[in-house]
Formats: C-alpha cells, sequence, structure tokens
C-alpha cells in the first residue's frame, strides 16, 4: 500500500491573508484540489491523508468535496503544531485506520506545491522501496556564502555538493514511525523537514531530482508565479 500525506497545515501567515494559503485559488482552483489531482492522475497511490489546521478541517473537507466526485479514500486529521508533528499524526492515523505496517510506502508532500509531475512521484516511491527514504532535490545554482552574525561574510560553500529540498519526500512506512516513536516532541520539532529527521538516526536518504516548476506557494509572488506556470503549463 502507498498512502500519499498531503501536508496542510499551514495557516497563510506570510501570505498576508486570513485563510491558509492551501485554499487559495490559481484559476478558479484551489491549490489544494491541484495539489490532490496531480497525485490521483498517478496510478500508485492507495489512500490519501490530508493534515489539516484543526480549526479549518471542516473547509477542508467542504472543499475537497466540493471538486472531486471520489472522495472514498481521502481522510482528514488534525495537523500538529510544525511539519514533523503533522506528519507524525497523519502516520498514527495510518497505522491505526488504515492498517500501514511493514512493506507500506508513505509519500509525504505540501498541499501548497501543486505542480507535482508523475515521474518525480514514480521515481520517489521506487527510491523508498529501494532503499528506505527518499527526497526531492534540485542542485544549487547559486553561490552560498555563510554568514555567523547576519553581518558579515565568514566563508563560502561548496555549491557542488549542496542541493535545494522539494518535496514529495518518501520513506518505508515502518521506517517513519519507528523513528518517530523513538524521538522525544523536542527532537522531532528540531528538523525542518522530515528526510533531515530520518538522516539524524543514521539512514540513508536517496535523492531524486526535482523540477524547477514544483514551486512552494507561500508569498503574493509565488501566486503571480504559479499563475503563469498555470497558463503555460496547465491550462486546466
Amino acid at each position: 500500500m502507498v498512502i500519499c500525506e498531503i501536508m496542510a497545515g499551514g495557516t497563510g501567515t506570510r501570505m498576508g491573508g486570513a485563510a491558509p494559503k492551501q485554499f487559495m485559488k490559481i484559476n478558479d482552483k484551489p491549490i489544494i484540489i491541484r495539489t490532490l489531482e496531480a497525485f490521483i492522475k498517478s496510478d500508485m497511490i492507495d489512500a490519501f491523508v490530508i493534515c489539516a489546521p484543526k480549526k479549518h478541517m471542516g473547509e477542508t473537507n467542504a472543499i475537497i468535496k466540493e471538486y472531486l466526485c471520489d472522495t472514498e479514500n481521502i481522510f482528514i486529521v488534525s495537523g500538529g503544531n510544525d511539519r514533523n508533528h503533522s506528519v507524525y499524526n497523519g502516520c498514527k492515523f495510518a497505522k491505526a485506520v488504515l492498517s500501514a505496517g511493514d512493506g507500506d510506502i508513505i509519500i509525504t508532500h505540501d498541499a501548497v506545491r501543486p505542480f507535482i509531475n508523475d515521474r518525480i512521484i514514480e521515481e520517489n516511491i521506487n527510491k523508498a522501496k529501494e532503499y528506505g527514504a527518499a527526497t526531492t532535490v534540485l542542485p544549487c545554482v547559486d553561490t552560498v556564502m555563510m554568514s555567523k552574525d547576519g553581518a558579515f561574510i565568514d566563508g563560502m560553500l561548496n555549491r557542488k555538493a549542496l542541493v535545494r529540498i522539494q518535496t514529495p519526500q518518501t520513506f518505508s512506512f515502518s521506517l517513519l514511525f519507528e523513528t518517530f516513536c523513538l524521538l522525544s516532541a523536542e527532537e522531532i520539532k528540531m528538523y525542518t523537514d522530515t528526510a533531515g529527521l530520518i538522516l539524524s538516526r543514521g539512514a540513508k536518504v536517496a535523492l531524486v531530482n526535482g523540477e524547477d516548476y514544483n514551486i512552494k506557494i507561500t508569498t503574493p509572488f509565488d501566486i503571480a508565479l504559479a499563475k503563469s506556470i498555470c497558463d503555460n503549463f496547465y491550462p486546466v
């Protein structure tokens, strides 16, 4: 079984609006629906777990039912106070309700990355099956400097050894769930993404090449960029 866990816990603070950014529309369609549709097209996904803000669970459910015909395998759970706790909540639901366990795969993705494609999804799942964990990345094309005080440069990093993280991030369910069970709440909160958490326990994380257009929509500029991507590549 492959479970797709959609991280929809954002509240839209950086967007400057009252509603969570995943509910905003790009060309008359909510961002979260565009994201879900991209995964629904894949024949590799068996179930969906949407981790939504607790106070917006009803709204999330209403939007999904309004735009999608078949919602039988889509479940909405309350997210946590940070990304990894939301992932953990989704995992606990998957284990308790979907009987996820050994041999199953969980693919985690930002609700506000609607331009994911089939190749990235397939490679994530296949590499997670082979290695236990995978994350989507882009090469670092800019020169990267290090500054400890935010005022002066301390040194330059080798960009050839650096990658920029996107999602999906995909894992053996057992590896991910058991890792969460071993960590304290503070340890879980320390990491800004789930691949880093897995890496901290000594597991290998395989790389999947991402795409420049697999953007995360977090600011008003991103909305304008997303509309341009839609108009040129995703007109529907």
